[in-house]
């Protein structure tokens, strides 16, 4: 299994769209038995701009990827979720929901 996993992390399989171990069990069984990620397309996107904004009502500052309850917002930053938005980084995500 290992060399499946180093194979996918490589990005060797990206050009069939397998970027997780959940992408390639879906390409080949057509289900996964849970999703890792919840931030995944619009719906997903809907869920971190409510979640951020929550975070800067109640801490009063915007929030940081290293904040408590951030990283799995941040990694499905890094893996692209909404490049087609034009997010390819936490600061741009930031622009996004706050503006400048």
């Amino acid at each position: 299994m290992s060399g499946i996993t180093s194979v996918i992390q490589r990005g060797e399989w990206i050009p069939f769209n397998i970027k997780t171990w959940n992408d390639l069990l879906m390409h080949i069984f057509g289900k996964v038995n849970s999703a890792k990620s919840k931030y995944k397309g619009e719906k997903g996107l809907e869920l971190v701009v409510n979640i951020l904004k929550e975070f800067h009502k109640k801490n009063k500052k915007r929030p940081h990827y290293k904040d408590k309850g951030m990283s799995g917002i941040y990694k499905a930053v890094i893996r692209g979720e909404w490049n087609k938005q034009g997010i390819k980084t936490w600061k741009n995500l930031l622009l996004f929901i706050f503006g400048n």
